[in-house]
């Protein structure tokens, strides 16, 4: 499976080899989620996953985590994963990650257990229109 996003416009698209099934899912948690502290992640109900966001003209970041790992923003091993947006990591020439999503962000989870993506654009709606 592969996925290429425009780092200046957050277009985005994915595909894989014919004889492979490509599985678009949905989120399985509350998916692009506030923290009480003011911060953003994305909050998912498995046990591994990479992430991917872009902001459009800005930059691009990612994480490798595990449920329950260091990685793991809720710190449990209790089948859910977060990973909160500040603490991914910066891919060459990005800025550090800001701590809130942005609308047109390009958000990308991936699951390689189940072969499966969730890759969305944030809406205004989702993020409250606040940002």
């Amino acid at each position: 499976m592969w996925v290429a996003v425009d780092l200046a416009t957050g277009d985005f698209d994915a595909g894989a080899p014919s004889d492979f099934r490509l599985h678009r899912g949905n989120w399985r948690g509350r998916g692009i989620d506030h923290r009480r502290d003011g911060r953003d992640q994305i909050e998912d109900a498995r046990p591994f996953a990479e992430v991917l966001v872009v902001r459009p003209g800005v930059g691009a970041w990612t994480l490798r985590l595990g449920d329950g790992s260091p990685a793991d923003a809720d710190g449990a091993a209790d089948g859910r994963l977060a990973a909160a947006f500040d603490s991914l990591e910066p891919l060459a020439g990005s800025p550090p990650p800001p701590a809130r999503f942005a609308p047109g962000d390009t958000i990308l989870l991936f699951d390689p257990n189940e072969m499966e993506m969730v890759l969305v654009k944030a809406p205004v709606k989702a993020l409250g229109g606040d940002h």
